[in-house]
This record gives structure tokens, sequence and C-alpha cells, in this order.
């Protein structure tokens, strides 16, 4: 059962959050979306799966899904789980650089069921006090329950930022400058061919593009072409979302038709663009955590 549902957007990039009261025994089996899932406890218990990780969810609790990473869940008794849902390379260009970075690095392969954390005394209550006022507030002007609404979120997640740090020291999300580079550049130029880019890459940073390559794998866990690929599809997401023809939103990419774009949109995210946009941008219904 979903008690509120909101989402506020950013240009083309959309965050979504939706708070879930399930009163008793509840099952969500292995599913995986097309966007990155944070979920916080907020009341009850339930377990958490992906792949060989499972844990036991309490109050507090912070798992984060990265785009089509499979999952399921399943409560005992009562459980109440506040979701976050958003493409990280397609809205952490709009974040603060150290959010950016770190959301980056959480959604990589090399951070795959790795990303859990426990909110405890005021972080937990200040995560608390965020839902409430992101909830509660009902300003006169939509402009301004978006900004609201859109700080409220961004200081959640630093909380979640600051306490999964905090929590686990052994993990480094410093990147490599040269890399904070390279996304950078991606952002910035995200209507060029893949190969333009790369040569732009490599020109502005004087590295071969094997060794941009060996730089972005070591620290993001795929190679600089499909960097580059999810970014350019994450991003189209917002643009199919605002009724761009699916035509201009592969030309806008640098993508060389929409045959081109569709296939590699169908392999990323399992379903086709007109299908994503009639999933998100015409449905009224939940979204499982």
């Amino acid at each position: 059962m979903i008690t509120n549902k909101e989402v506020f957007k950013n240009g083309w990039n959309s965050l979504y959050t939706e708070s879930f009261h399930y009163p008793a025994a509840y099952e969500i089996s292995e599913h995986s979306h097309e966007f990155m899932e944070i979920g916080v406890t907020l009341d009850g218990t339930a377990r958490h799966t992906s792949g060989s990780s499972s844990r036991l969810l309490s109050p507090g609790s912070v798992y984060l899904i990265a785009p089509m990473q499979s999952h399921s869940l399943q409560a005992s008794s009562r459980w109440h789980v506040q979701n976050i849902y958003l493409l990280p390379k397609a809205l952490a260009r709009h974040f603060p650089p150290d959010l950016k970075q770190f959301l980056t690095l959480a959604g990589s392969p090399l951070m795959e069921n790795k990303m859990f954390c426990q909110l405890t005394g005021q972080n937990l209550k200040a995560a608390g006090s965020l839902l409430e006022s992101y909830s509660g507030y009902s300003p006169t002007a939509s402009s301004s329950m978006d900004a609201f609404q859109y700080h409220c979120m961004i200081a959640l997640l630093y909380i979640i930022c600051d306490t999964f740090k905090s929590a686990n020291p052994s993990i480094s999300f410093q990147a490599d400058d040269r890399v904070l580079t390279i996304v950078r550049l991606i952002e910035r130029h995200l209507s060029l061919p893949s190969s333009e880019l790369t040569s732009l890459i490599s020109s502005g940073l004087s590295l071969h593009p094997q060794s941009l390559n060996r730089l972005i794998k070591r620290d993001l866990g795929i190679s600089l072409n499909q960097f580059i690929l999810e970014s350019k599809l994450e991003n189209s997401c917002g643009m199919l979302l605002e009724g761009v023809p699916i035509t201009n939103v592969a030309m806008a990419l640098g993508f060389y038709d929409h045959s081109h774009y569709n296939k590699y949109f169908l392999k990323y995210f399992g379903i086709t663009p007109s299908e994503y946009r009639k999933k998100y941008r015409l449905s009224t219904d939940s979204i499982h955590p």
C-alpha cells in the first residue's frame, strides 16, 4: 500500500520518491528496475536479497540497488519503507560534486551488493524529519515545492552518503581526478557520437583511448565505451518522458539512427524506448520496491 507518491523534475531528469506501508507479511519476488533504487526502512522489518547477499532490514537500514540489478524483499510482519528512484548518470550532473561522485561510484558494477548502511541516532532522526517535511510541505507555488522537495532529497542523500562512508572506511569513493574529468566531458558532449566523444576525451587528457579505458575500468568496473553508452541512454529517459520524438532523441544523443538507439536501449533497460515512455509517462501505478 502506498501512502504518498511525489515526483519532481530537474530539466529532463526526474527524481522519484514513494512511501510504502505493508501492514502484514508481504513478499516481493525477484525483479529489477530501469533506475537506481535507494530504500530506507522507517519501521518494521524485512529481508532484502540481491545475488548472494541477504540482509535483515530494520528501522534505519538503507540499501542501494543499481539500475537493472535484481533483488527481492520479504516482510514477515509490518514494514514501512521510503524509496528514492533516480538515474545516476542523468541526475548526478545536477548534484554537488561530492554527492555526484558517490552516486557515480555507488552505481558501478564494482559496488554491486556492497551498498548497505544503517542510519542510527541523529542521522536516523534527521532522515525522518526530512521525509516528514518533504511530504508535509504544501506551498502555493509549484516551483517553490519543487525547490523545497529537491533540497530535502539532496539532504537525505547526503546523510546516506556520509553514513555509508563512515561505516565502510575500507571502500574508497575518491576517484582519480582524470576519471572525474572524463565524466564531466561526457556530460557536456553527449550529443557527439561515441567515437568522436572518445577522441575528444583522448585529446583533452592527452591519453591514448586504451589508457582511458583502463582508467575507467579500474575505477568504475566498465569500459569507457559502455560508460558513454549508459550515460546517453540514461539521459535519454527524461527526453522520452517529455514527449520528444524517439528519432529526435536518438539524433540529439549522437546515435546513428532510431534503430541503433532502440537496439541499445532495449539491451540496457530490457524494454524499448516507446515501452519505457508508456510505462512511466502514462501509468499511475506504483513502482514496487
